[in-house]
């Protein structure tokens, strides 16, 4: 970091960014969430989101892959300051030029390109099983701390293997979210990486796989070198 001149996440949020996502978070065609959902799934929403100071106008909007990605736990042991955030302060810090590999509304294009249909079934099943969810936390820190790249996506299969009635959606947001992301990085990293002295951090699920981050880098024909 300290020999960098560049700071590139997957994108970066400041207050502005963060108003506009909460804004295309919300439908603005007159759909609602709870016919989409049912009133059973609906008020485990809205218990939720109330926590979270969410304002009932705004939860009756949300679109499911946004009540989807609310409904992360977070133990009461973490601490409140993330990694992402930290980084972000230290390149700051350092005056460093920070940027986003994508934008806002092309993070938001990703959500909503998922189908409709693989939307609700997912915040639905994520609903019904949230301690399937919650079990799964420990285990991908573990591989994350073990720099165990193959591990955390494993981690992340099992839920398709418990519940394969389930697994064509869980195919869909993976491709959506990961792989296809994984892309468009590779693709914006071309130009950095021939100026050189750029410092990029993303999601390691990013990293993983024929179709991950490194492996399109190395095609770029750069060497790929864990130095850590």
């Amino acid at each position: 970091l300290a020999a960098s001149k560049r700071y590139y996440t997957e994108n970066y949020q400041g207050a502005p960014e963060a108003a506009r996502m909460l804004e295309l978070a919300q439908f603005e065609d007159g759909r609602r969430l709870e016919p989409l959902i049912g009133a059973e799934a609906y008020a485990e929403v809205q218990a939720l989101l109330r926590k979270r100071q969410v304002p009932d106008q705004t939860i009756a909007r949300i679109k499911p892959w946004a009540a989807l990605v609310n409904l992360t736990v977070t133990p009461e042991d973490y601490e409140r300051v993330t990694l992402d955030q930290k980084v972000a302060a230290l390149a700051l810090g350092r005056k460093m030029r920070a940027l986003g590999l994508e934008g806002i509304e092309e993070q938001i294009a990703v959500f909503d390109g998922i189908p409709l249909d693989t939307q609700v079934a997912l915040l639905r099943h994520a609903l019904a099983n949230r301690d399937h969810f919650v079990g799964l936390i420990e285990p991908t820190i573990q591989a994350w701390m073990k720099r165990d790249l193959a591990g955390m996506v494993a981690v992340q299969n099992r839920t398709s293997a418990r519940f394969p009635e389930m697994a064509a959606h869980y195919a869909v947001l993976f491709r959506s979210i990961v792989e296809n992301r994984s892309i468009v990085m590779a693709h914006r990293l071309f130009m950095p990486l021939r100026e050189g002295r750029a410092f990029i951090a993303v999601g390691a699920t990013h990293l993983y796989g024929k179709r991950g981050l490194l492996a399109l880098i190395a095609k770029q024909g750069y060497r790929v070198e864990r130095i850590y």
